[in-house]
This record gives structure tokens, sequence and C-alpha cells, in this order.
């Protein structure tokens, strides 16, 4: 069963819609797969499924058989909706595969990153001697794979996809794998529902521009992790301070037309300043 959410950032007008599924669909078995409906719509946008087998593996002077457990996903519906992957070429067989990221908390998931709408893309593949006999052989194509044959755990898909108008969204799939790539867990979904918005892989926030957005009557600059700001006039209002995945991290209160405030020991990097209750942002990087 799947449980829709929709968190609202009214600071910075925009939305969120997350999917949780619960329980938690898992996909172990051969001919298994999920269809993940990112707008809940009725019209399926993507599909995750595993599909195994034996193949023919030519050695420099033998040949043998062996046996290939295979997580994959691709598009539904149209091939405009893509997911954000890599693309390898083995020059020495003529191989192609396409395989989605495993994104980590905090990705930036937009229109500049490389998508691709390939009907079959790698999640994680795992090679065995024969029917499930091990030890395993080697891991691989996909990059969903993690130290000595081990799986992942909550990593993301960046996905983009259309609606009927041809409206673009983004979005991510929380996922884990198994060990020795044989089952794949989906846990959640989401996209942010303002159209060609970037999101962040993992957050339920609002991603927040770090494009400048100007009032000529107000400045806010910084020297370091020290914010100064200058108003029009005395007015009553809050200063509010967000991380790069739309958190506030800081308020403080206006103190008269010119006033600056410290914001301690946070990370470096790029942070967004605004009156409460403006349109009105600004970056800093600290």
């Amino acid at each position: 069963m799947a449980a829709v959410f929709l968190l609202l950032n009214k600071t910075a007008n925009t939305s969120v819609i997350v999917t949780d599924i619960d329980p938690d669909t898992i996909i172990n078995f051969d001919e298994e797969f999920y269809l993940l409906d990112m707008d809940n719509n009725a019209v399926s946008d993507f599909i995750i499924f595993k599909d195994s087998g034996v193949y023919s593996y030519e050695d420099y002077s033998t040949t043998s058989i062996r046996f290939r457990e295979f997580i994959g996903a691709g598009p539904q519906a149209t091939f405009e909706n893509k997911l954000m992957a890599g693309h390898y070429y083995n020059s020495w067989n003529g191989a192609e595969f396409y395989q989605p990221y495993p994104l980590v908390y905090g990705q930036l998931i937009s229109e500049a990153e490389q998508f691709y709408s390939f009907e079959v893309q790698v999640i994680c593949a795992a090679h065995f001697e024969n029917f499930y006999t091990f030890p395993v052989l080697h891991t691989g194509p996909g990059y969903w794979r993690g130290f000595d044959f081990e799986g992942v755990e909550n990593r993301y898909l960046g996905v983009t996809f259309v609606d009927a108008d041809d409206n673009r969204y983004y979005g991510w799939v929380r996922c884990s794998t198994a060990d020795s790539m044989k089952a794949i867990t989906i846990h959640e979904y989401a996209f942010e529902n303002i159209p060609n918005k970037p999101i962040i892989a993992g957050s339920t926030s609002s991603y927040i521009d770090i494009n400048n957005i100007y009032d000529n009557d107000i400045t806010i600059w910084n020297l370091g992790s020290t914010i100064y700001y200058t108003v029009p006039d005395v007015q009553e209002g809050v200063i509010q301070v967000y991380n790069s995945v739309g958190a506030i991290i800081h308020e403080t209160k206006l103190l008269g037309v010119q006033g600056s405030f410290e914001l301690g020991d946070v990370p470096k990097g790029v942070y967004i300043v605004k009156l409460k209750d403006s349109l009105n942002y600004y970056k800093v990087i600290i």
C-alpha cells in the first residue's frame, strides 16, 4: 500500500509530494516488478524489475555457462521519462550499458544532470559459476553495489518525467540492494510538484535556487560567517538563513535599519538569507 503526503514549504511557496510504500516492496524473484506512478495519476512512469538467466562466457581459451542475477529499471508510458544514469561502452565486446546512479542524500536532481530513457538500465548484477553456486564470481555492470559483493542501503534513483501536458518534473526513489545483488527493496518516492524545479535526493523540503533575487532597497552580504544587512526603514521582522536543502538553520530579529549576526561554526558552503514572508532571496558563500 502506498501512502501519499503533500509537504508544503510555505516560505518558498513550493511543494514536494512523497509516496511512502508501506510495507516496503521487495523484488527478489525473476519476473517480479514494481510500477512507479510518480505523480499518482494512474499512469506508470517507471518500472523496476528482476530478470536473471544463463549466458555463455568466453575466456581466452575456454567457453563456460554462467548464471547472472539482474536488477533493472526503465521508463514507462513515454521515452520522455528518464533516469539519471551513466553510459558505458565496452569496446572489447561491443556491449553497451546504461547504469542509474545510486545517489546519496543531498545530491541535486535537475536539468543540468544526464538522464537516459533506454528501456533496460542496469541497477546491479551478479555473476555465478552456476545457478546460485557460490562464491560470486564478480558483480557488474551497475553501480548499486558495495564492498565485497555487498549491496547498498538507502540510496536514491534520480528521475525525471512528464505529465499529460508535457510538463517536466524531477523526483527521487529511495531503494536498497541486497548482498550478491539478489534483490532490491523500494521504500518511498517523491517529486517536486512545480514543473522544471530541481529536487534534492531524499529531501522532503523544496529546493531553494541559489540565484539571487534582489530588492533594491534591501542589502544582505557576509564576511565569513558574519551576516550583515541594511533595510530601508525601521521595521519589525525576522531574518532567516537556509541551507542548500531548504532547512532553516538560523533566525534572528531585525535590530534597526542596519545590523549583523553570527552564524557560528557552520560548514562551508552556500546559504540562502531572506526576510521572513518576503519573496526575495540572497546567496552567501561561507
